[in-house]
């Protein structure tokens, strides 16, 4: 009896140490993945950051300027954006159409993205 409560002891402290260095092994491993995950998450910041100055207004004007040789103009002319339905003829700058020229069939499709 006390041949197999010394085996079972034995056994059990084995099998806690096992254990335990299964434990610490995965705890390692979770360790390097946060540590990895931190590093990308900066790399990550880095790159929004670099597309954010690469995006800039500035940067855009100054590249279609120096390398792509625009010239901003002399004049701004602003065309007024176009009023009715596809099927209709377009209307004149300028000019609002008639309530009784645009019908609600015609403009219901172009609503709410719905068609």
């Amino acid at each position: 009896m006390v041949v197999v409560a010394a085996v079972a002891a034995v056994v059990s402290l084995f099998a806690l140490a096992a254990f335990h260095a299964m434990l610490v092994s995965g705890q390692v491993a979770l360790d390097e993945l946060g540590s990895r995950v931190a590093d990308e998450q900066g790399r990550y910041e880095s790159l929004r950051l670099e597309v954010a100055s690469l995006e800039s207004p500035e940067r855009v004007v100054a590249v279609a300027q120096e390398q792509l040789g625009m010239v901003p103009p002399e004049e701004i002319i602003w065309l007024p954006a176009p009023t009715g339905s596809p099927d209709q003829a377009p209307v004149t700058a300028g000019a609002a159409p008639e309530v009784s020229q645009v019908s609600w069939g015609a403009v219901k499709p172009y609503l709410g993205g719905t068609r």
